[in-house]
């Protein structure tokens, strides 16, 4: 985020501040992970010892600073920039077969993701009202890039 946005975070980099990451402070001694998401900050917990592959990659991770960022860049060793995560994200996403209309802000909610190698246990609801916003917003971002 922009150094004049609200929000203090200790993680400042050019004119450019981390705000709202996952971070270690938010993972507990039962590796479950709450968290805020969204706009609207709602929490989520999840327990990361339902998600195998995560845990697989949290064991790589080299530095694990008390409040530091949990996911940083590795040829940086900052958080991700915007711009950074979608140019590998879709490095990825065309190596995998995704096309190319479909992007990262495609994906549904944390709580609405099901099923998977991970399954993991999200304790967030999700109702019809937050499915048919996720699907309007869906829409109106296809429709702006026409």
């Amino acid at each position: 985020m922009p150094i004049g946005e609200p929000g203090e975070s200790d993680i400042v980099h050019r004119n450019l501040k981390w705000l709202r990451g996952l971070r270690w402070s938010e993972v507990d001694d039962n590796m479950v992970l709450r968290h805020r998401v969204g706009s609207g900050r709602r929490p989520i917990e999840v327990n990361l010892r339902t998600a195998p592959m995560v845990l697989e990659e949290l064991e790589l991770s080299v530095t694990r600073s008390p409040n530091g960022p949990i996911i940083i860049c590795d040829t940086t060793g900052l958080p991700w920039s915007a711009a950074e995560f979608r140019r590998k994200w879709r490095l990825v996403a065309k190596k995998a077969g995704v096309p190319d209309n479909v992007t990262n802000r495609d994906s549904f909610p944390a709580g609405m993701i099901r099923g998977g190698p991970d399954r993991a246990k999200v304790s967030q609801t999700y109702t019809l009202k937050r499915i048919d916003y996720s699907l309007r917003m869906a829409r109106r971002l296809s429709e702006d890039t026409r």
